[in-house]
């Protein structure tokens, strides 16, 4: 996966040929980001949002089907919108 910084925010272009795979990385990864940026223990997100451990790290770690009433859940509680786009391929 790559990572990329436009204007302070993070994009990432991951190396999977599944585009499903794609951004549920990216998603889980950003998401990830934004924990450790603000220095939140996963253990006091887990506790506020009433998830287990292993669904925040399946999240974060791009695992599994994505979960987007998770996703959501945790785009609310950063104060996120999440929204889709297309960049062009590097070349």
């Amino acid at each position: 996966m790559t990572e990329h910084k436009i204007k302070n925010n993070f994009f990432y272009q991951s190396e999977s040929k599944l585009i499903s795979k794609a951004v549920q990385r990216s998603l889980g990864l950003h998401l990830f980001r934004v924990r450790q940026k603000r220095k939140i223990n996963s253990s006091v997100v887990c506790m506020d949002l009433h998830i287990k451990q292993r669904e925040l790290d399946n999240v974060e770690i791009g695992r599994n089907a994505v979960n987007w009433k998770l996703i959501q859940k945790l785009a609310d509680y950063y104060n996120l919108h999440v929204y889709a786009g297309f960049f062009s391929k590097p070349e």
